[in-house]
């Protein structure tokens, strides 16, 4: 993998009305979010059984841009926690019917031993060998990452300035990694 691919910044960018020219935020409500991110963080880091530090830069303009820095030996680590994290950010949940709650309910010891196979087998892999869909079933399981997510959307429903959001996986020096992954506001309550 070239150090150029490799991404340990995460750009949040919360777009605001075209007709709003201003590059301010309710305080309380990015505070609010912000907690909310760490707090997904938090737990993706034990998850996945990461050691990896974060770090916030100073704002850019463009509607409100905030990037985080991720600090850690591992570069492998990073990118890791910054796929899962952008991942836990933009995937749109699925509706459930009552028979998929139920479903769900069955299996959850089911999941339980599947995830620590999962962990077991996401050591010694690389960022890449790690599948989109097993990165969902770590999120899925954790009751705290999908409260948090939800509490970061009601923050962001409740606040009509914001249009729109997107993550996106910079490098070293600020080079996109990965196109964005934007959220519109149609979506914020599926969350």
């Amino acid at each position: 993998m070239q150090e150029q691919t490799l991404a340990n910044k995460l750009e949040l960018h919360y777009y605001f009305d075209d007709s709003d020219n201003s590059h301010t935020m309710n305080a309380f409500v990015r505070n609010r979010c912000e907690f909310e991110l760490l707090q997904i963080y938090t737990e993706l880091q034990k998850e996945l059984e990461l050691d990896v530090k974060v770090e916030t830069e100073a704002f850019e303009e463009g509607g409100l841009i905030e990037v985080w820095t991720f600090l850690a030996d591992n570069a492998i680590q990073i990118t890791l926690l910054l796929t899962a994290l952008s991942q836990v950010i933009s995937r749109i949940p699925l509706k459930k019917t009552k028979l998929e709650e139920k479903d769900l309910k069955l299996s959850i010891e089911e999941r339980k031993l599947n995830l620590k196979a999962l962990k077991k087998e996401l050591k010694g892999k690389e960022p890449e060998q790690i599948t989109i869909q097993n990165l969902n079933l770590i999120i899925d399981s954790n009751p705290k990452i999908i409260k948090h997510l939800s509490n970061y959307y009601k923050q962001l429903y409740n606040y009509p300035k914001v249009k729109k959001i997107s993550t996106t996986k910079l490098s070293i020096n600020k080079t996109k990694v990965e196109k964005p992954k934007f959220i519109a506001r149609t979506e914020f309550d599926k969350f």
